[in-house]
């Protein structure tokens, strides 16, 4: 990868310092807007990811002479739970689907009053019980849908 250069790291530190305290006052002003701008990128990396891997997986392109033999991290093999033999573009795609659903919670709470509940909440209590059931009893967390 490339180095990133003293007047690059600089920029990018200077945008950091502007942005985190404006971007907090937004929020704290008007929560909405925040979320409502977050979805916004988050569905801008969705648009980005797709495009990536469209591009790893056909043959005769950069990014599949550079990316598509590359093997998942480790940590990608853990964190999504993926076959040991995984590839990176198999651990992109579940990056992606993570962004994807980062992208609705937030426009769903840009949607929502200041009042209603949080629609993920009951979808949070069946997740946290898939994990228990495989970290701590050893079972499969999901069925097979056969």
């Amino acid at each position: 990868m490339a180095k990133a250069g003293y007047i690059t790291r600089s920029i990018v530190i200077a945008a950091q310092l502007v942005m985190t305290p404006l971007l907090m006052s937004v929020y704290l002003i008007h929560p909405k807007s925040m979320h409502r701008f977050v979805g916004y990128l988050e569905e801008t990396a969705c648009h980005t990811y797709v495009n990536v891997i469209k591009h790893i997986e056909t043959p005769g392109t950069l990014l599949h002479k550079g990316w598509a033999h590359l093997d998942a991290p480790p940590i990608a093999i853990g964190y999504y739970r993926l076959p040991s033999e995984a590839k990176w573009v198999d651990a992109l795609k579940c990056m992606m689907a993570d962004e994807t659903h980062h992208r609705d919670v937030n426009h769903t709470f840009a949607d929502m009053k200041g009042d209603d509940p949080n629609p993920f909440l009951e979808m949070h209590k069946e997740n946290a019980y898939k994990a228990w059931r495989l970290e701590v009893k050893g079972e499969p967390a999901w069925e097979d849908k056969k």
